[in-house]
């Protein structure tokens, strides 16, 4: 009697460690084990990213780079690169001539990182986005930019306040989310309050672009009235 057999698909290959250290970051309920683990990443960081084909930086300043004559942005103006991390945004705003860039991060390691980078006039450390602000930090940058922090597990849609309140009237803020976290965070009933009450304007969108190898984010350019 002939026996039928059917072909079992090939073993999937064990996830990559860099893989495995995004998914952890994402799933942290509270700032302060946030801030922990991104002071325990933060020497591997770079090469996780990258082994993740992550090209939120570039996508970031190139969504910049269209929109400056708009805001009146130039390679002297004032920009933030807030979660700046490493600086990985930092290097690439350096890279494409902007020389006045201050960062600011809640993790000291990821600091010193983007610190070694030389990319940056100043930073910040311990800036909680969904806290109280320094005033000196208030309506102070032409462009304030945010890659990578509007994810599951990290800033919420309410955090985009303080990118706003850090920007001067006539400025733009840039920013990521990761496209799953777009609609359950609630970033489209936010941007249509913060257009009410701010005069808030979404300059451009650039919707479901590349980010990582295996998610998609939306990048919004914002002009502060």
């Amino acid at each position: 009697m002939n026996t039928a057999t059917t072909a079992l698909p090939p073993a999937l290959p064990p996830e990559a460690s860099s893989t495995r250290s995004i998914a952890a970051a994402l799933s942290h309920q509270s700032i302060h084990n946030l801030e922990r683990y991104y002071d325990h990443w933060a020497r591997h960081y770079d090469a996780d990213v990258e082994a993740e084909a992550y090209c939120g930086p570039t996508m970031v300043v190139d969504l910049l780079d269209a929109v400056a004559q708009r805001g009146n942005i130039g390679h002297d103006s004032r920009v933030l690169d807030a979660c700046c991390g490493t600086g990985l945004v930092g290097r690439t705003l350096q890279e494409r001539g902007y020389r006045q860039i201050s960062g600011c991060d809640l993790s000291r390691p990821m600091l010193d990182q983007a610190q070694a980078s030389r990319a940056y006039q100043h930073l910040h450390n311990q800036i909680d986005l969904t806290q109280p602000l320094p005033p000196a930090l208030l309506r102070h940058f032409d462009a304030v930019v945010c890659c990578g922090a509007f994810i599951p597990g990290h800033l919420p849609a309410s955090a985009l306040r303080g990118l706003v309140a850090m920007t001067r009237p006539g400025g733009v803020v840039v920013l990521s989310v990761r496209e799953t976290y777009f609609d359950t965070a609630g970033f489209e009933p936010l941007l249509q309050s913060l257009g009410r009450e701010q005069g808030l304007v979404v300059l451009e969108a650039r919707m479901s672009a590349r980010y990582l190898q295996n998610a998609r984010a939306h990048y919004l350019a914002l002009y502060v009235a």
